[in-house]
């Protein structure tokens, strides 16, 4: 089955609003267009970040990564993660199927409250 993204992209109205591109093995294929910042969080399962356009920063207890066109990292499972673009970013994201989003240990003490649509990153 063939996919255009640029037709996927157009189903992006707003950030944070993963649409699917496809399901391989078990692993949903999200794009997703990043803009300010999410709260931070872990999943009980891994999850890769591929950066299409424009860049994004992803604040980790072990530093921040930076990830610019072309580039893509691992966020290992129970990993804590921020994601922040000043700009739009457009990124495709993996991750197992059913994954949730989980609080990080400051979202559990009530220090957080954006809420995303999706169950995604």
């Amino acid at each position: 089955m063939k996919t255009k993204l640029k037709e996927v992209r157009k189903k992006i109205k707003e950030p944070w609003t993963p649409q699917e591109v496809a399901c391989v093995d078990g692993h949903h294929v999200y794009l997703c267009l990043f803009k300010g910042e999410f709260v931070s969080h872990k999943h009980p399962g891994d999850e890769f970040f591929l950066c299409l356009d424009g860049q994004l920063e992803i604040e980790t207890p072990d530093g921040n990564i930076v990830l610019k066109e072309g580039e893509g990292t691992l966020i290992k499972k129970g990993t804590p993660h921020k994601s922040k673009a000043k700009k739009k970013a457009l990124l495709l994201m993996f991750e197992r199927i059913g994954l949730q989003r989980q609080p990080a240990e400051s979202q559990k003490q009530g220090t957080g409250s954006q809420s995303r649509k999706s169950h995604v990153t």
